[in-house]
């Protein structure tokens, strides 16, 4: 049976995030701090005229003000979060397995030979499926759904390029 091209062991593989994904994340960012923005808008509206205020109105700005907190705090960590995807790749070439995690500014490179891949582990964690690719030298590298896309293809195709099977642990 012959194998398929993405088997292949002298082709080079490159996953990475898709644009879309990475695009939702950051415009999810950018309307947060819209409507953080409105939200601080209720909360001004709610509390003037100060004249007229009362202790409904007074829990109903409380209440605006945390929601527009809340979406604040996290549109930078969005943003943060959709660079961080962008940046992420693993790389399957005739030599090994490469991946790159970390930022640009500190890039965490884990860099395996094929014969040197000692198990690729899978675990649920939290609902997410968890790949650990370990090496002999006790080095590994964890595929996990809320940071990659495609993890188990990922991960199969490692497992075949380095002749062992996926672990469930």
């Amino acid at each position: 049976m012959p194998l398929s091209p993405e088997s292949e062991p002298n082709s080079t593989i490159l996953f990475r995030n898709g644009a879309v994904f990475v695009a939702f994340c950051r415009t999810v960012s950018v309307a947060t701090a819209v409507l953080a923005a409105f939200m601080g808008l209720f909360v001004i509206v709610s509390l003037f005229p100060l004249a007229g205020i009362t202790w409904a109105r007074a829990l109903q700005a409380l209440c605006w003000f945390f929601g527009a907190f809340s979406f604040a705090s996290m549109c930078p960590y969005l943003w943060t979060y959709g660079n961080r995807l962008s940046f992420y790749h693993v790389q399957l070439d005739p030599y090994g397995v490469e991946f790159l995690f970390g930022t640009k500014n500190n890039p965490n490179r884990v860099r395996m030979a094929w014969d040197q891949v000692r198990a690729v582990q899978h675990m649920r964690v939290a609902g997410a499926h968890q790949y650990t690719v370990v090496a002999k030298d006790g080095s590994s590298a964890t595929l996990s759904s809320s940071i990659f896309f495609h993890t188990k293809k990922i991960a199969q195709l490692i497992a075949a390029r380095a002749h062992i099977s996926v672990e469930d642990v």
